[in-house]
């Protein structure tokens, strides 16, 4: 967390706020749910004016059920069922989804209705189009506390002035100059590559989300927050396309090249400003197949506690079927200030005249995936429900979309985006501080007696050139085991905008030798200079010579693993592809690299009534952190109320389930896990990793198939290369040398000191006093008693590093762990008045 020290507290008190629990309401019969009724296409004039029209074909409309009297109902609403259009032939449907409910339309077109389930784990149809999510809605968060105050401000007003039409019709147009951006095609995936270079080119941090295998990637675009990075703010669009030929022409002018174009160009607009809260640019695929990549994301930032505050999604915003054409936005309950802010910011900065709605059925896009797990969300969108005439056609193109419209959305939401993300003081501050350990061993980590740099990026945000702008870095913590040989940089003046990367003179940190492994540093660079400045910025580093090893320990499966099985329906082989010929998809027929993998019955499905586990040799992982169990698996069980497949972790202190299916899973494709372990085995030598499926005498499927199992982590690296540890020239001082910082019974527990004297200046005798603080209570060495008592040395210039134990024993089995227990070594004249040199102390713990 890089932050001001002024806000800290105030971060502290919006974490608080807004902890709290999610709780689900299935949605049921409500516009984007995924029933569904046909109507002839002979009023088609006026037809989508008047009616929630889910698809337009040539001959006939579909709507929602009960919607018009004429309309033949032919599938109800149901909230654990999704509901597709796809373009294939009733029979091959059915044998290819015997679970799925298929109702042919006409002679080249069905409707399918498929578990929920099977949604996720088994390929869909390319040509399949999505007609509603139905998924569990949370609604139960208490409004986000977004910034209210939106009288006219300058700053804003620029950016919203500055939406270009022509730069946004110019991207429109090359979105759909890819002819498809169906999510399964090539034509997607290089649209996301040009997504990802226009982002990196505005100097944005880019990444990629691969959700599925067989699907474009979600594009992620973000510039980190200065004083409240936690909090984010998500401006969102899909970017994939669908029509009835998603192989070789799926446009998608307005659904959504509008919404991505907006995205983009709010970008743009941003490339060169900062926010207090981090801002991130997301173009999703998978949205036209399920919203597929909106859920994985929302999920994944859920997983990983995630201060999501605010979330605008537009789709299809560029068509006017009427003037004044009205932008709805659309939030339920828990979104209510956002839809209201969204709506004054539109009145403030536009002419755009929009219309609001709290209801939280609307769920056929990307926002419904955050309103599901709890977060505050809007959709921006021209019409619900939706009349635009082309939607989900061929001719979805470009030259049906209103620039002037699409152009005040696109400054509404500018302004929106603004004010959830608060622009930053107009001051001058550094938003960046880097290690830089190019001139050491590169490993990118602070490795204990390597020198590396710290490279600071600034700002002037403010209207006034800075004049000369002084930085001065401190190190908060740890810094007994650092020196900083240049903690203070002179930057010429900054103009009025201007942002750099100050690498030419950088601060110089020097990581001392005996710097034990995994020093937290806590650093600051105060900023002074004429112009108004913050007063500093905070940032971290660690000092170890670890480095990461995605395979610290592995199982390829090349050869046999050697694991323990307590049953014979695991086994290490060949998988045969076999099974689920009545539930889930059958086994693999060969590993994820290479043959054989380790599974349940590799020829067909499991047995009933078994309750079987596959356990691991023990495992050292004595010098590990942060592990992380990883593998791939192919797994089809049923539902956990029957059939319950299971990861465990064994250890000397027990056994804990680290994961288990939490419904049915039907894999058709190798899936990649990771799962982090660290809290249970970092540092252990007696780990072992388990498997398991239980079974009911119910449902039988093809069960577990796994390879590539390996364990992840921070694992010793080749230490910096480094001469014998020296004390810096002219000082002198006393240091404590205690390398086991976390003990259990039966462990070796030695303490040592060192000193010496480089300077001109003898002290004889000095006294030297060595302090146990047990939560401030002291006890006092030689006599470890708790009367105030010291050694008395001699210490002449010139004394080179001299070490002597001072404790060697094994650690007793004492009741009840300890921490935050340290040692404090100084020197000190006879008459205890100052402190000779430099002085140090260790903290430690005990289990």
């Amino acid at each position: 967390m890089k932050q001001f020290l002024h806000q800290i507290t105030y971060y502290w008190f919006l974490t608080a706020c807004f902890a709290g629990q999610i709780q689900g309401t299935p949605v049921t019969g409500a516009a984007g749910s995924p029933g569904a009724a046909r109507i002839q296409n002979t009023a088609g004039i006026d037809i989508e004016r008047t009616l929630p029209v889910l698809w337009r074909g040539p001959d006939f409309v579909l709507i929602l059920p009960g919607s018009h009297p004429a309309a033949i109902t032919l599938v109800e609403p149901d909230p654990d069922r999704s509901l597709y259009l796809v373009q294939e032939t009733l029979e091959k449907l059915r044998s290819h989804f015997p679970s799925a409910n298929v109702i042919p339309i006409d002679h080249r077109t069905c409707l399918m209705e498929v578990p929920e389930s099977t949604v996720w784990t088994r390929p869909l149809p390319e040509s399949a189009v999505y007609l509603g999510y139905p998924g569990p809605i949370a609604d139960s968060r208490v409004p986000t506390a977004l910034p209210m105050d939106i009288s006219p401000n300058a700053r804003i007003q620029a950016w919203v002035d500055a939406v270009d039409p022509l730069q946004l019709m110019a991207d429109l147009t090359t979105l759909t100059d890819f002819q498809t951006r169906n999510s399964y095609t090539q034509g997607c995936r290089d649209a996301g590559i040009w997504l990802g270079d226009t982002f990196t080119n505005l100097g944005y941090s880019v990444s990629f989300q691969e959700h599925d295998r067989q699907m474009a990637p979600n594009v992620i675009a973000e510039r980190r927050g200065v004083s409240l990075p936690e909090e984010i703010v998500i401006l969102c669009g899909h970017y994939d396309s669908i029509s009835l030929q998603p192989q070789t022409l799926a446009p998608g002018a307005d659904d959504n090249g509008t919404g991505t174009a907006a995205v983009v160009h709010a970008a743009r607009i941003f490339a060169n400003t900062f926010f207090d809260r981090t801002l991130r640019f997301i173009a999703f695929s998978g949205e036209e197949q399920g919203l597929r990549g909106s859920q994985a994301y929302a999920q994944a930032m859920l997983d990983a506690g995630e201060q999501i505050i605010a979330v605008i999604n537009l789709d299809m915003i560029g068509y006017v079927d009427s003037m004044p054409e009205e932008l709805e936005i659309i939030g339920n309950e828990s979104s209510s200030n956002l839809v209201g802010l969204f709506a004054d910011c539109a009145a403030t900065y536009t002419d755009l005249p929009v219309h609001t709605h709290i209801d939280g059925t609307v769920t056929a896009s990307d926002h419904a995936s955050f309103w599901s797990r709890g977060y505050t969300a809007v959709l921006g969108i021209e019409d619900n429900p939706i009349v635009y005439p082309y939607y989900h056609s061929i001719d979805d193109t470009v030259d049906k979309i209103n620039a002037d419209f699409l152009t005040r959305v696109t400054r509404s939401t500018v302004a929106v985006t603004a004010h959830a993300a608060e622009p930053v003081a107009e001051w001058v501050f550094v938003f960046d501080a880097e290690w830089d350990d190019s001139g050491g061993d590169g490993d990118g980590y602070l490795d204990p007696g390597e020198t590396v740099d710290v490279i600071v990026s600034i700002m002037n945000n403010s209207p006034v050139v800075s004049g000369p702008i002084s930085l001065t870095m401190l190190c908060l913590s740890g810094s007994q085991y650092v020196t900083l040989s240049t903690n203070s940089v002179t930057i010429p003046n900054l103009l009025p905008g201007q942002q750099i990367r100050y690498s030419e003179e950088p601060f110089v940190v020097q990581v001392r030798s005996t710097a034990p492994e995994f020093t937290e540093l806590t650093c600051i660079i105060a900023v002074q200079c004429e112009a108004p400045h913050s007063s500093g910025y905070f940032f971290f580093g660690t000092a170890t010579s670890y480095e990461w090893n995605d395979a610290v320990i592995s199982f390829p499966m090349d050869t046999s693993p050697g694991w323990t099985a307590d049953n014979p329906v695991w086994s290490w082989g060949e998988p045969q592809g076999m099974g689920g010929g009545s539930n889930g998809n059958p086994d693999p027929d060969a590993g994820f690299t290479g043959q054989n993998v380790l599974g349940t019955n590799l020829a067909g499905d499991y047995p009933p009534n078994i309750y079987a586990t596959v356990t691991s040799p023990v495992l050292d992982l004595t010098q590990v952190r942060d592990a992380e169990l990883c593998f791939y698996r192919w797994l089809n069980v049923e539902a956990p109320l029957y059939d319950r497949a299971r990861v465990w972790i064994i250890t000397g202190e027990g056994t804990q389930q680290i994961w288990g299916n939490s419904t049915e899973v039907t894999d058709c494709q190798w899936m990649p896990v990771s799962i982090p372990i660290g809290d249970w085995v970092d540092g252990r030598d007696d780990v072992r990793i388990a498997l398991s499926l239980q079974t009911d005498d119910g449902w039988e499927y093809s069960g577990w198939n796994i390879d590539d199992i390996r364990i992840a982590g921070l694992a010793p690296g080749d230490p910096f290369p480094t001469p014998t540890p020296s004390p810096e020239p002219n000082t002198a001082g006393i240091r404590i040398v205690m390398p086991d910082r976390s003990l259990e019974p039966g462990d070796a527990f030695r303490l040592d000191v060192e000193w010496w004297n480089d300077s001109p200046i003898s002290w004889s005798p000095v006294a030297v006093f060595l302090i146990l603080d047990v939560h401030g209570a002291y006890w006092f060495w030689p006599g470890w008693t708790s009367q105030a008592d010291h050694e008395t040395w001699n210490l002449p210039s010139g004394t080179p590093v001299l070490r002597m134990p001072v404790l060697n024993f094994v650690w007793p089995d004492i009741t009840g762990p300890s921490d935050g227990l340290k040692f404090w070594a100084a020197m000190t004249p006879l008459d205890a008045s100052h402190i000779i040199g430099s002085y140090d102390f260790a903290e430690w713990s005990y289990q």
